[in-house]
């Protein structure tokens, strides 16, 4: 399991995924997952002789995965960021 107790190990690991964001191979790989999403989108605009709306659907879900997958080093900075920012509980009795 992946230790992320402390402060300063969340924000390593944010810091690691603001650098992934950046480093070539990622962009290359978002670069590629959206010209795959565009060919999707196609797809499902124009459609395909015999496609049934089963084949629809399936091509909306890998659309979303891919979307997904661009998405995750912004989702697990925000996931951390997130965990920082949670309220602690007010162990005053008075308010």
């Amino acid at each position: 399991m992946i230790d992320l107790s402390t402060q300063e190990k969340k924000d390593a690991a944010i810091a690691s995924f603001k650098s992934l964001k950046l480093h070539p191979g990622w962009v290359l790989f978002e670069m590629i997952q959206q010209e795959n999403m565009e060919v999707i989108k196609n797809r499902i605009l124009v459609g395909a002789k015999d496609e049934t709306i089963h084949d629809v659907e399936t091509l909306r879900k890998v659309l979303s995965l891919h979307k997904e997958m661009i998405d995750t080093p912004d989702t697990m900075i925000k996931n951390l960021g997130e965990q920082v920012v949670q309220k602690m509980p007010n162990d005053d009795p008075f308010e």
